[in-house]
């Protein structure tokens, strides 16, 4: 499994299965693969939508005081709720 991030994510076409107020269960890919997070990680990924991943994780940091590790994201690439956006 890859490491790297692309320069630039967007949020991928997933469905929301289940919401609360504290977590979510959402697929992209796969139906019969959800992934479990929590409504505050389902609430940031907003910021990815025009930043590159760096600007976006600045901006995460700054406005929400929420520092998100790389790998997290590298994961949510992989279960295709972050997908590769083209560069401006």
């Amino acid at each position: 499994m890859s490491e790297e991030l692309p320069t630039r994510l967007k949020v991928g076409d997933l469905k929301i299965v289940n919401l609360d107020r504290e977590s979510c269960r959402v697929c992209a890919y796969a139906d019969s693969d959800p992934l479990e997070m929590s409504r505050a990680l389902l609430d940031i990924l907003r910021y990815f939508v025009g930043r590159t991943v760096d600007q976006a994780l600045r901006s995460i940091n700054v406005a929400e005081g929420i520092r998100l590790d790389r790998a997290l994201v590298r994961k949510l690439v992989d279960f295709e709720i972050l997908v590769p956006s083209p560069t401006d």
